[in-house]
């Protein structure tokens, strides 16, 4: 540096430290007279007008000045000016990374909508300013890298990543796994987490058994049910053979979730050998471990993977209610997938009685289970249900490690009455078991009304779910929607009255509470005295509101009940209607559900639309999206419908853009938008 610069340099540091006690205090601040240059916000407006105009020796002498007067007076435009000014030249670069550094940190105190959209603003000028200027020219801090990429969406982090790859930003190894951190939760892009946590490792090495380096390792292995895609490129497998090669030492945790990815993506014989290895290396599995093994088997109908997982739970004494809930599912899974009515419920209810207690699961269902047992004749099954058939070692094996009968969970007796709904073929039993259920928590039966508060709609959702199933039931299905609501639209009615008499005042309600308190406190005789002196309106107001008897309808109620009126017309868009106005968001289920009851009926445009809608709610379409999608017969016609609407919103957001462009480039007056505020 010049003296000159290291003079400009000094000034430009010692200012900021003022900028931030001047953020810091706001308008208690009193400005320095070394500040007294600073211009306001119409002065910054009329230069950035007149900038277009200046000769290029202006702009370099002047652009110190205009761009700190923008942070001081109007942060709100900073980003814009940036962008502006660093067309036509190429300021210091130190200067640059600290303007970034403060409306990053502004930006953090800004009300949510605001904080979006601003922070989404400067992450594009600072991808712009960094595409013009030279590598490794603006030294940015790892504490602006952060706040720049900590709460963006994805593809903001992604441009940015990129882009400082290219211009050879330094990314600390620590900068380096939060961005990898983020990355990892998305199946789309945890390829490239995986690569950021490789490059995250210094050259001299690094703890790779670190709790932080090991958590990460443990979000890139790991997938869940909804993030399965097709085509997303990404091998567990393979990701794991990488970060070993690398040198990390994985333990039982990172072992259970590679090993879970590897099941849920059908690689079952995968799977397998990595938990040979994982042997090899003297490591002991554990109940999780052995359930997950239990559910590859489940998922991949693989009886043998299911009897070996067993006889591993048994061996090692791992076996408790979650491993006997996830038997019970395995038999219930295996005759879902047997050609034909498949009455599960018998042979569950025979396994079922070995280990847990009949009481509570009786509770639940009108049939008298010890003689529905007596009744059994074994399991003597017929010959087409082999499948089922093959699973009986396994559970008798696993039965027989049980001494002494446990309760069940209320995850237990779900699974039990799911079987037991499934088994009904008639749908005037189904209905005659929902009468006996609401009796049951009409009168407070403490079984029906447990598994309710546990279990919220569950037990009516599956009854409707099979109710819709069956022709001309759609109208029992909605009694039970109809006892759902009712509840909770007296609850609101409640909640609004009791609004309303907590306007009258605290006085009031200050008494009442002293004398419940005084009446609690005494005797018989001493209650009744005290009892008299309390007006009856104030008792009534302070009487607590009885439990909910029936729960309201969950976002799978409407969603079944929605896939229910398909083949209604016009019923689909009621009932979202409807669920809305009970204020239940849909969710990615309901999406599909509506896209394929439109697609069955051929309706090429309102299945468009509805993809559109979906991804307009935040959502991302997924293997059910795509197979409620191959039910249209005329799908070219549909796609040219989805590249003409890609074609148009990408037209309106260039224009967006050239209009945000043009707004940010016009002055905006000399009124302050909002004052800085402690950072």
């Amino acid at each position: 540096m010049t003296k000159k610069e290291l003079k400009d340099f000094e000034n430009w540091k010692n200012d900021c430290k003022r900028l931030y006690g001047f953020a810091s205090f706001g308008e208690g601040y009193k400005v320095p007279k070394v500040l007294s240059w600073i211009q306001d916000r119409q002065i910054v407006e009329d230069a950035i007008e007149q900038w277009p105009t200046w000769s290029e020796e202006q702009k370099k002498t002047k652009w110190r000045k205009l761009m700190f007067s923008a942070l001081w007076s109007c942060p709100d435009r900073a980003t814009a000016i940036l962008e502006i000014t660093t067309r036509d030249i190429k300021p210091p670069g130190y200067a640059i990374s600290d303007a970034i550094h403060f409306l990053a940190k502004w930006q953090s105190q800004l009300s949510k909508p605001e904080f979006t959209e601003q922070r989404r603003h400067l992450c594009n000028v600072v991808v712009t300013v960094f595409e013009r200027l030279p590598a490794a020219y603006i030294p940015l801090r790892q504490n602006t890298i952060y706040m720049l990429t900590h709460e963006v969406e994805l593809p903001t982090l992604i441009a940015l990543y990129d882009c400082w790859r290219e211009k050879d930003v330094r990314l600390h190894s620590n900068t380096l796994q939060n961005m990898a951190r983020r990355l990892a939760v998305s199946p789309l892009h945890k390829n490239l987490a995986l690569q950021m946590a490789i490059d995250s490792i210094p050259d001299q090495g690094v703890d790779l058994d670190s709790g932080l380096w090991a958590s990460l390792c443990t979000s890139i292995l790991s997938l869940k049910r909804g993030q399965i895609k097709v085509d997303d490129g990404f091998s567990a497998a393979d990701a794991f053979v990488t970060l070993i090669e690398h040198g990390f030492a994985p333990n039982m945790v990172h072992y259970t979730a590679v090993i879970r990815s590897l099941c849920l993506t059908d690689q079952n014989e995968v799977a397998e050998e990595v938990f040979r290895v994982m042997q090899r290396h003297n490591f002991e599995p554990d109940m999780i471990m052995w359930s997950t093994l239990l559910d590859g088997g489940k998922r991949a109908l693989s009886p043998s993977s299911i009897e070996s997982a067993v006889i591993g739970a048994v061996e090692g004494n791992e076996i408790d209610v979650p491993f006997f809930n996830d038997l019970l599912m395995c038999l219930l899974h295996f005759c879902k997938w047997t050609p034909g009515v498949m009455p599960a419920f018998g042979p569950m209810l025979h396994f079922y009685s070995k280990v847990f207690h009949l009481a509570p699961l009786q509770a639940l269902l009108p049939v008298d289970l010890s003689m529905y047992l007596e009744g059994q004749e074994g399991l003597q099954m017929p010959a087409d249900w082999e499948l089922a058939r093959q699973l009986f070692p396994a559970l008798d094996r696993a039965m027989s490690a049980v001494h002494e009968k446990m309760e069940p969970t209320s995850a237990t007796l779900s699974i039990m009455f799911l079987a037991h709904v499934r088994s009904m073929s008639q749908p005037i039993n189904l209905i005659s078991l929902y009468a006996y259920l609401r009796q049951e928590i009409l009168k407070g039966s403490p079984g029906a009304t447990k598994l309710v508060q546990e279990k919220g709609s569950f037990m009516y959702d599956v009854l409707i779910k099979a109710l819709c199933k069956h022709p001309g039931m759609l109208r029992a299905a909605l009694d039970i929607v109809g006892d759902m609501l009712k509840y909770t639209l007296e609850e609101r009615s409640r909640a609004a009255d009791a609004a309303k008499q907590s306007s009258k005042g605290r006085s009031g309600s200050r008494r009442t509470e002293v004398k419940e308190t005084e009446i609690q406190q005494t005797g018989a005789q001493d209650r009744q005295a005290q009892e008299s002196k309390v007006p009856q309106s104030e008792i009534k107001e302070t009487e607590v509101a009885p439990a909910p008897l029936h729960p309201a309808p969950s976002v799978f109620t409407w969603s079944i009940l929605l896939h229910g009126f398909s083949k209604e017309k016009g019923s689909g868009e009621r009932i979202l209607a409807q669920m809305r106005q009970h204020g239940v968001e849909p969710n990615l289920v309901t999406w599909n559900t509506l896209i394929a009851g439109y697609a069955r009926a051929q309706d090429v445009n309102k299945t468009v639309l509805s993809l559109q809608r979906l991804e307009a709610s935040g959502h991302e379409a997924d293997d059910f999206t795509l197979r409620a999608f191959s039910r249209l017969v005329n799908r070219e016609l549909a796609l040219r419908k989805m590249e003409d609407a890609l074609t148009r919103r990408a037209t309106r957001d260039e224009m967006k853009r050239l209009e945000e462009q043009r707004m940010a480039e016009l002055p905006l007056g000399p009124e302050a938008k909002g004052r800085l505020s402690v950072l």
